[in-house]
């Protein structure tokens, strides 16, 4: 569209061609600025390029005038064409700014269920982090309500090891009265007592056996001088405890822990899988089998 340029040449014309009448065309000078609004050429760029032109060539401004009165007179056609543009460009900007903001609505509704469904998935992780912490509570009861896994062959051989794992037992069940009834407990601690009962039974008859035959007990403990525990003949609760080369220590107990001195005086404490001296713990344990 040659409106820009028109009005430039007017412009042009008034400063370097001395008319008689200067040439003023309102309609043109509103077409021309619509013209560079909406179109892609600068008002000031063209306004210097037709002043350098008829500033440096008088004889071009016979036929700037005659075009600029040429685009002066379709004016009206052409004004009436680029004001149903005008109107189209503010329907197609407003459609423009409505699609914006119905994107910015949708970005931000997405935005919102995606922190729902993260905030489910989450409350769904908890959920299920707690059914698996009770069951996994459930699972322990059971299992502390159970024996069986230690009257196993291997558990056999070690006695004082399975009283003592009878015991963690009973304890840990009483922690279980969201799983068992009051009655239930007592019913399982009884059993876990009787049981208990029957393997120190078991320990006592060995250990009077042993007494009768003149048979003692040996302990191994790694990192320590060979452990002798003789059984006193008339009395099977009666002990001595020789430790390496250190005199027999007599002492009194309900099974084949206790405690006694080394040869250079040192205390020692026996347990049921370790030995304590001098601050520090040896594993090993007492056999249940008589030393000839």
């Amino acid at each position: 569209m040659p409106f820009l340029k028109a009005d430039a040449y007017m412009s042009a014309i008034n400063e370097y061609c001395f008319p008689e009448e200067a040439l003023k065309n309102d309609d043109l000078d509103q077409v021309a600025f619509m013209q560079s609004a909406y179109g892609d050429q600068d008002l000031l760029n063209v306004l210097e390029r037709a002043g350098a032109h008829l500033r440096g060539d008088q004889n071009a401004c016979g036929p700037a005038r005659d075009f600029v009165e040429r685009i002066i007179d379709e004016l009206p056609e052409t004004r009436l064409a680029l004001d149903e543009l005008a109107s189209e460009f503010n329907l197609i900007q407003g459609a423009i700014v409505a699609l914006d903001e119905a994107d910015a609505v949708y970005a931000e509704q997405q935005a919102e269920i995606e922190a729902a469904k993260r905030e489910q998935e989450a409350a769904l992780a908890r959920a299920e982090a707690v059914k698996l912490d009770k069951q996994r509570h459930i699972d322990n009861c059971k299992s502390y309500a159970d024996t069986s896994d230690i009257s196993t062959p291997n558990w056999q051989k070690q006695p004082y090891a399975r009283i003592t794992q009878i015991n963690s037992k009973s304890q840990q069940i009483k922690r279980c009265d969201d799983v068992f009834s009051a009655a239930e407990i007592a019913a399982k601690l009884d059993e876990h007592r009787a049981l208990e009962d029957a393997i120190r039974a078991e320990i006592s008859g060995e250990v009077r056996e042993a007494a009768n035959a003149g048979q003692s007990y040996e302990c191994k403990f790694k990192g320590l001088a060979k452990i002798v525990m003789s059984v006193d003949k008339d009395d099977a609760s009666l002990r001595y405890v020789t430790i390496g080369k250190a005199d027999p220590v007599r002492y009194f107990v309900g099974n084949i822990s206790g405690s006694a001195k080394t040869a250079d005086g040192k205390k020692i404490t026996i347990y049921d899988d370790h030995a304590e001296l001098d601050g520090k713990s040896y594993q090993g344990s007492c056999s249940t089998e008589p030393v000839k």
